[in-house]
């Protein structure tokens, strides 16, 4: 029997061929004692180890697809990608607009420093990657009312479930802490 393929591309033949071989191999044993261990057993060579779930550091998982942030392809996203989190933001979402709007949000608080600007990009870039290129550690510190908050929710609201927040008082000493 030919079953076709999912919406993602994968193929239905197997899965319904490996639920008639495990229908056929719990058959063999007519007590629920033998179907419950050798279930038990089959499970556990059926189990998928941690590292294989967002293996791949390059693949940004969006509502639309998966983003290869290498060459900047978008596909369906695939079940062998074992992709755990994913933006907020659409690949529809991104118009001339949103980025004209991004782009002066980010010379507004910038100062007009081109240079901070691109470094912002940068860092931006590199935090959707999911594994260490640079070290280091990006803070945004100054007075109120020049845009910190407002910059670290918007990225943040955009990377999904990519990003997190840290409480400040892992970086501050209990007389800094309330700031």
């Amino acid at each position: 029997r030919n079953y076709g393929d999912d919406e993602k591309g994968d193929s239905l033949d197997a899965n319904v061929e490996f639920l008639e071989t495990l229908q056929k191999f719990l058959g063999q044993y007519n007590n629920h004692n033998k179907r419950s261990h050798a279930l038990a057993d089959w499970s556990a060579r059926c189990t998928v180890p941690d590292e294989s779930f967002d293996a791949d550091a390059y693949l940004l998982n969006t509502p639309d697809g998966v983003i290869d942030l290498r060459t900047g392809e978008v596909r369906p996203v695939r079940m062998q990608d074992r992709v755990t989190h994913i933006t907020n933001a659409s690949l529809c979402d991104c118009t001339e607009e949103g980025e004209q709007i991004w782009s002066q949000f980010l010379h507004a608080v910038s100062g007009g420093d081109e240079s901070w600007e691109h470094y912002v990009k940068c860092v931006v870039g590199l935090s959707a990657i999911g594994k260490v290129i640079r070290e280091g550690f990006f803070a945004c510190i100054g007075e109120g009312g020049n845009g910190k908050s407002t910059m670290m929710n918007a990225i943040a609201s955009v990377l999904g479930s990519y990003a997190g927040m840290m409480d400040n008082r892992l970086l501050t000493s209990q007389r800094y802490a309330n700031l």
